[in-house]
C-alpha cells in the first residue's frame, strides 16, 4: 500500500479507511502529486472526514472515460478505433464535467446532433460506447447515480450498401493509382481481402506453392485462406526476393490519400475502399463463382452477408424458377 507511479504518467494510491476497508485512486500526475493526495486522504481519515460517497458524485466525464479504457475498453481487439471515439465523446461532454451532470436530454441532443452529422448507424455505435463507460463505472461502484443513456431510442439503421466498381473502372482506378498503391489496389479487387488484412500481410504468410495468402488475424478471428490471382503472384514473385517483414509498408491515411486522389482523377464518385472488396465478390459471382467458395474466401462466418451477391449470377434466376417446373404438367403444341 502507498503511492505507484507507472512510466505513462498513471499514479495508483492505496490505502484503507477506519473500518478497515481498502481503497485505490487512480490518475495521471507525479509520485510528489500521489503522496499529497495519499496524505490528504489519510487526515481525512484520522479526522473522521473521510466520505468516498461524495467523491463519487464529483467523478468528471473524463475520469469515468479513464477507468472505462482502463478496465475493459484498452485490452480488445478494436481499441484504436475505440480510442478515437472516446476522445471524441471527451471532446463533446468536456473534460471536467461532473457524471452526474450530463442529463437524458444532454444524451439525446447528442445522439440527433452525430445522427445529423453523420449516419443512423454511426450515431447508434457513440451512443453504444456512450452508454457502456456508464454501465461500467456504475458496475464498479465508483458512480452511484443512473445511466442517463436509458429511455433513449435508437434509429433503425440504412441497410448496408454494396456498391462495386464495373471492370472498365477497376482498370481504370488500379492504373492512375500512385505507383506506391497500384499494387495494394489491385490485390484488393483480386482477392477481396480487407485493407487491414491487407497492411498486416507478411512475406512469411504468403504460400508460393499453393498461390495462397494465409490471414491469421481477420474482423471474425477465425484464419483462412485466400487464393492469389496468377497475374498479381507473378508480379509478388519479383518484389519478394528484395524483401522481408510486411509486403506493403503503408499507412492507413496514406492509403486513403491515394484512394481519394485515384477516385477524383478516375471522377468515379460514391466509393469506398472497402468496395474493393465488394468489386471482388461481385465480380467473382458474375463469372461464374459458387456463393460457398465466395463465403470461405471472404471469412463470412455465415452465408447470409455473402448472399447479398447471389443475385449476381447468370444462373441465379434459372436455378431458382427450376423449382416450378414441376407444377406444370406435359402439354400438347398447340397453335395459338
Amino acid at each position: 500500500m502507498g503511492v505507484k507511479v507507472k512510466k505513462d504518467g498513471k499514479v495508483t494510491i492505496d490505502y484503507r479507511d477506519n473500518n478497515g476497508k481498502r481503497h485505490r485512486e487512480t490518475f495521471f500526475g507525479c509520485k510528489t502529486l500521489g503522496k499529497e493526495v495519499l496524505a490528504r486522504r489519510k487526515a481525512e481519515i484520522s479526522e473522521r472526514k473521510f466520505f468516498p460517497e461524495k467523491q463519487k458524485e464529483h467523478l468528471t466525464f473524463k475520469e469515468a472515460v479513464n477507468k472505462y479504457w482502463d478496465i475493459h475498453a484498452s485490452k480488445i481487439k478494436s481499441a484504436p478505433k475505440l480510442k478515437y471515439t472516446l476522445e471524441q465523446l471527451v471532446q463533446y461532454f468536456g473534460e471536467v464535467n461532473k457524471l452526474s451532470s450530463i442529463t437524458t436530454e444532454d444524451i439525446q441532443v447528442f445522439y440527433n446532433d452525430k445522427m445529423a452529422a453523420t449516419s443512423p448507424s454511426t450515431a447508434n455505435r457513440h451512443f453504444t460506447i456512450l452508454r457502456a463507460v456508464f454501465n461500467k463505472v456504475i458496475k464498479l461502484k465508483i458512480y452511484k447515480g443512473s445511466n442517463p443513456c436509458v429511455g433513449i431510442v435508437k434509429q433503425k439503421e440504412n441497410p448496408a450498401r454494396t456498391s462495386y466498381l464495373s471492370e472498365l473502372e477497376t482498370k481504370e482506378l488500379i492504373l492512375n493509382a500512385p505507383p506506391r498503391s497500384q499494387l495494394l489496389f489491385a490485390f484488393a479487387v483480386g482477392t477481396g481481402m480487407r485493407r487491414g488484412e491487407i497492411l498486416n500481410m507478411d512475406w512469411r504468410h504468403i504460400d508460393w506453392r499453393t498461390g495462397m495468402v494465409h490471414i491469421y488475424e481477420s474482423k471474425s478471428g477465425n484464419k483462412r485462406e485466400v487464393p492469389i490471382p496468377i497475374s498479381l503472384k507473378q508480379t509478388l514473385c519479383g518484389l519478394a526476393s528484395k524483401n522481408t517483414g510486411k509486403v506493403f509498408s503503408l499507412t492507413v491515411p496514406m492509403v486513403e490519400h491515394d484512394f481519394k486522389k485515384t477516385l477524383k482523377k478516375c471522377n468515379i464518385t460514391g466509393i469506398r475502399f472497402h468496395d474493393l472488396r465488394h468489386t471482388f465478390a461481385s465480380h467473382f459471382i458474375m463469372k461464374g463463382g459458387r456463393i460457398t467458395e465466395l463465403q470461405r474466401m471472404l471469412g463470412h462466418s455465415s452465408t447470409e452477408l455473402t448472399n447479398r451477391y447471389a443475385h449476381l449470377s447468370p444462373t441465379y434466376l434459372r436455378q431458382s424458377i427450376r423449382f416450378i417446373d414441376d407444377l406444370i404438367p406435359a402439354l400438347d403444341h398447340q397453335e395459338l
